[in-house]
Formats: structure tokens, C-alpha cells, sequence
């Protein structure tokens, strides 16, 4: 049967016995299609409906990740992913995405190993085999950079791809109408053997046949077989605990930038409803006297370095130096953020400063 007729075949087989299946495959699709045509709010709107009705759809959680990290929520996009693996560790396409976000965080050594977990669910996926590829010319960048005391912002980046849901139809489609994806390897009919003609009755002689001596056999020693070691079993790849490190440093950054921005209402929703005031006073004071301080100054300029997280659960202890710049001030300080997880965003609940 030619290839376009046979695929006719099979996705009217596929409609007819599993059409709500073919369904949902259909509108991944489309929401992928909008993906790889970078209309992201079209697809994050369509995507926001078809989770509403399929909660629990690992594809359309998938494609939620791809969509936040084209987005730049690579906080979000990373719980994602890393969710995904914990749930389906023998998925390749999460651990792919996951190590494209380290990537474009320079965590080189982080991508590669998750790249490395992605290729033992599937050994021959061709864009993991690529990305590994890129990630390995940008260590060997930036080590020869470090040799030579190069800026790291002059060194080329990784051009890193994620994967926008390849094998995800098929697979939908495939599961909800029992339909085999993989073919099978074609089994070798074994040739009969030639049966022998019977001899006529005829030619059977009639004189008694002498019986011959019985001839001595001698026994030859058989070579003895050398054992076979056994083979080491296939390791299967180890779930992949969630790590919100880079959450975390996310909302840090993203707190400090609001402030320099003197974007006071951005700034203060980094704070949690339980953070503990410096001096005690009420929630709504304190407001007050940042927003006044804030709106007050003509320009703030706060850079942070030297980000150090320990996480536990979900509170996480942040230390940095801080140096903030506003108007004529200058002031270096050691900074310590405690911050609580709540509802997948990193709050502020305590904020420690020392000289």
C-alpha cells in the first residue's frame, strides 16, 4: 500500500476507535503549531483552556513548560519540567527543556548531566545528541576563556533547542486506540524440509539382508565451552528530585531589579504577608516608609553578587553582597533573605543586613 494511503488508513482507524483521544491530540497540535510559530499568548490561551478541562494532561503540562520558558519564566518553567521527570522519568523531553533553561543560565555542567539522563531513556534522540554537542563546545569556551582571563560576556553562547512536543500525537493517539507505535522485527518463516520419497515395495529385495557388525565408536573429547560473563542489566534512569535553587535566585533577582526599576508595588509584592518588619512596626507602616523612600529618590541602583541558597523544603535562606547606589549614597552591605514557598512563588518573609 503506498506510505500517504496507509497513513489515511490508520487515521481513520485512529478517529473511529478512540475519537475523544484524536480529539485532544488534534488541539495539541494546534497549540503547538502556535508554539513554533512564536505566538506565545495565542498558545498559552488555548493551552489555559484545554488544561481547565484535562487537568492532569502530561502533554499539556509539558507544552505549559515550553510556552513559560519562551516567556522567560524560567522559574516556573523549570518546576515544570522538573515535576514531569519526577512523574515520568523515562520521558526524554523534560529532561531535554530542563537542561536548555540550566544552559541559558550558564550552569553548563548542570545541562550536561541532565542531558546525559535524557539520552539513557533514549539513546539515539537526535536533539538531545545536539544540545549535548553544544553544551560540550561551551565548556571547552569557557575554560580556554578562563585560561586566557577573556570576558565571559565576549564567549559564545550554546544555541540550545527544546522540543516542542515530537512524539506526544502519537503517542496519545496510539495509547487511546491500542494501536502498536513500534514494528515489530519480521520473523524468518523456517524452510520445511524436503520429505523423502517412500521406496516402492518392488524394489525391496527378497533375499534377507546380511546384518553388518556394529561398528566401535570412539569417543572425542568435546572442547569445553569458556562461560559467558553475564551481562550488566540496563540501569534505569533515577527520578530527578525537584530542585528550586534556580527559583529561587530568580525571585531574589527579581526583587532586586523591581527596586532599582522604583517599581514600589512590584517590589513589595516579593514580600509575604508573615514578614517580620526590622523594626517591628505594622505591615502597613513599614509600606509606607519604603514607598516614600523609594518614590522619594531619583534614581536606585542595587546590584547583587556572590549568591549563596540553601534550601530546605520549602524555605530557603539566601546570602549576597549588596551594593545600592541612590543619588549621592553608596553602601556595601552583606544581605541575608529568608524566603517561604507559597502557592510556586518564593516570598520574603525575613530580611537580615550586616556590614
Amino acid at each position: 500500500m503506498h506510505p500517504r494511503a496507509l497513513l489515511a488508513v490508520t487515521v481513520l482507524l485512529l478517529a473511529l476507535l478512540a475519537p475523544n483521544a484524536y480529539a485532544e491530540a488534534d488541539e495539541l497540535k494546534n497549540i503547538s503549531q502556535l508554539i513554533g510559530r512564536k505566538q506565545y499568548s495565542e498558545a498559552a490561551a488555548s493551552l489555559d483552556s484545554y488544561l481547565s478541562a484535562h487537568p492532569q494532561d502530561i502533554h499539556g503540562q509539558f507544552l505549559k513548560g515550553v510556552i513559560l520558558s519562551e516567556q522567560k519564566n524560567t522559574a516556573e518553567a523549570t518546576r515544570i519540567f522538573s515535576d514531569l521527570i519526577a512523574k515520568h522519568p523515562s520521558w526524554p523531553e523534560p529532561y531535554n527543556n530542563l537542561a536548555v533553561i540550566y544552559a541559558g543560565q550558564g550552569q553548563y555542567e548542570r545541562a550536561r548531566q541532565t542531558l546525559e539522563l535524557a539520552l539513557r531513556t533514549h539513546p539515539s534522540y537526535a536533539a538531545i545528541h545536539d544540545n549535548l554537542s553544544g553544551i560540550y563546545a561551551a565548556m571547552a569556551s569557557e575554560a580556554y576563556g578562563k585560561a586566557l582571563k577573556t570576558d565571559a560576556a565576549a564567549r559564545p553562547q550554546p544555541r540550545l533547542a527544546m522540543v516542542n512536543l515530537p512524539y506526544a500525537e502519537k503517542r496519545a493517539l496510539a495509547m487511546a486506540a491500542g494501536i502498536q507505535t513500534e514494528k515489530p522485527m519480521p520473523i524468518k518463516a523456517a524452510t520445511p524440509a524436503p520429505i523423502a520419497k517412500p521406496i516402492p515395495a518392488a524394489s525391496v529385495p527378497a533375499t534377507p539382508v546380511p546384518v553388518a557388525k556394529a561398528p566401535v565408536v570412539v569417543a572425542v573429547a568435546q572442547p569445553v565451552a569458556k562461560p559467558v560473563a553475564p551481562q550488566p542489566a540496563p540501569v534505569a534512569p533515577q527520578p530527578m528530585t525537584v530542585d528550586y535553587s534556580a527559583a529561587v535566585e530568580d525571585a531574589v533577582k527579581g526583587w532586586a531589579k523591581a527596586w532599582s526599576r522604583q517599581d514600589v508595588d512590584k517590589y513589595l509584592d516579593y514580600y509575604a504577608a508573615s514578614f517580620k518588619t526590622p523594626k517591628g512596626e505594622s505591615r502597613r507602616a513599614w509600606e509606607q516608609t519604603r514607598r516614600s523612600r523609594i518614590k522619594g529618590t531619583k534614581s536606585i541602583d542595587v546590584v547583587i553578587s556572590g549568591i549563596q541558597t540553601e534550601i530546605d523544603g520549602d524555605r530557603a535562606e539566601v546570602r549576597f553582597k549588596q551594593n545600592y547606589r541612590a543619588d549621592k549614597v553608596a553602601k556595601r552591605t552583606s544581605k541575608t533573605l529568608v524566603l517561604q514557598k507559597s502557592n510556586d512563588r518564593w516570598l520574603i518573609v525575613q530580611e537580615l543586613t550586616s556590614r
